[in-house]
């Protein structure tokens, strides 16, 4: 997985892809089942993978997320980068933003909560999310 700062010449050299989020029987995260994901994606060219609304990374168990995260570093190609979701709950969103800062990740997308929110709030709850 690309660990680099993310530039607009990474963004650039890419369409973003949206991949769901593969799980067994179970419901658990399915590593081989995401690798055939990943590498199918890779195989096109793509080289940017965005984890959000298509694979639920807002349903992802707080008891899960870090491991879901080291995941998909390791199934991701070196050059891929690979940008997880966090949020949109705020408290939830404040426990990841914690794993996140323990990750490689050069970015994330943030999922914010709709309906109950007023822009001033979200712009107060993003910063202090990035910090």
């Amino acid at each position: 997985m690309q660990t680099r700062p993310v530039t607009p010449a990474d963004l650039a050299r890419s369409v973003i892809a949206v991949p769901p989020l593969a799980r067994d029987r179970d419901l658990a995260f399915d590593p081989v089942e995401n690798e055939k994901i990943i590498r199918h994606i890779e195989a096109g060219r793509v080289s940017t993978l965005l984890y959000g609304g298509n694979a639920n990374f807002y349903h992802i168990a707080p008891s899960e997320y870090e491991s879901v995260l080291d995941q998909l570093a390791r199934l991701a190609a070196a050059d891929t980068l690979v940008i997880p979701s966090a949020g949109p709950a705020w408290g939830v969103m404040m426990d990841q933003a914690e794993i996140l800062a323990g990750t490689d990740y050069p970015t994330v997308m943030v999922l914010p909560h709709q309906g109950l929110t007023t822009p001033q709030g979200v712009v107060a709850g993003l910063r202090r999310f990035a910090k």
